[in-house]
């Protein structure tokens, strides 16, 4: 493969978007893309759980600061 299908190949499959969209020329290749996606796929899942907690977090900040009704906000030059 060259260096843009490569890279379309990591990101479709990871994000599992086109699983099967393109595939190794070589079947001898096919349990190590196996192995390098199983490890992708879980590492893709733990980041997207770690943002999940902290969007949790900044949610529950949001919804106890009370001192919103006091701010300015100035849109096209009025108050």
């Amino acid at each position: 493969m060259d260096f843009f299908h490569a890279l379309y190949f990591n990101y479709i499959s990871i994000t599992t978007i086109g699983l099967g969209d393109l595939v190794p020329g070589h079947y001898r290749l096919l349990p190590l893309t196996f192995g390098y996606l199983t490890i992708g796929l879980a590492l893709t899942t733990m980041a997207v759980e770690i943002a999940s907690g902290y969007l949790k977090k900044l949610h529950y900040f949001g919804r106890q600061w009370e001192g919103g009704a006091e701010v300015g906000v100035w849109l096209g030059g009025k108050k």
